[in-house]
């Protein structure tokens, strides 16, 4: 029993738009706390931008305008992978 029919709208719809108004963001620190959701409302940031306002307990930016993750911080994923911090937000919510 295939779901297809549902998704294929949901996906072209989101693949169109140029600019969304927001960027659902679900973050996990840890596996014994619940994610953490916020919307993003700019989708010109990139990952690691993000990271920075949202969880500035865990990724800082540099003196070089670069960010990363703090020593506490060993990896992150993103459905399974580990993009760079500087992959736009935009490029991973439209691909992932």
């Amino acid at each position: 029993n295939s779901k297809y029919s549902i998704y294929k709208p949901i996906k072209e719809d989101i693949q169109s738009s140029t600019n969304p108004d927001m960027i659902p963001i679900r973050l996990m620190i840890g596996s014994s706390k619940p994610p953490i959701q916020k919307k993003c409302d700019d989708s010109s940031l990139t990952l690691g931008q993000f990271l920075v306002s949202f969880a500035p307990s865990y990724f800082e930016a540099t003196a070089d305008n670069t960010v990363q993750a703090k020593l506490q911080i060993t990896d992150w994923r993103i459905a399974g992978i580990v993009p760079p911090l500087a992959t736009p937000l935009l490029d991973l919510w439209r691909t992932l």
